[in-house]
């Protein structure tokens, strides 16, 4: 089932896992940029702060599973803690 991902199934507080297995948080919600027109997956951490995910790095994510990524957790809270201009 790897590589499948279907965000219109994905729900808020769905968990999310980097590919090293380490879990990054829960989803708030999926939003979509205007310039690209590309689906933006915002993940809750916990520690007040939200990583904005582009579908690109999802490698999982369907009803009912947690969400994998395509990157470790390190890699996406330094790749991705900054929220997008256009959001």
């Amino acid at each position: 089932m790897e590589g499948q991902v279907d965000f219109d199934n994905v729900q808020e507080d769905q968990d999310v896992y980097g590919s090293d297995g380490e879990r990054i948080g829960g989803v708030a919600g999926i939003s979509v940029d205007a310039d690209t027109d590309q689906q933006i997956l915002e993940v809750s951490t916990g520690l007040m702060s939200t990583l904005y995910i582009p579908r690109r790095e999802v490698a999982y994510a369907v009803l009912g599973q947690p969400v994998r990524l395509a990157i470790t957790a390190a890699e996406a809270r330094e790749r991705f803690a900054a929220k997008p201009n256009v959001l």
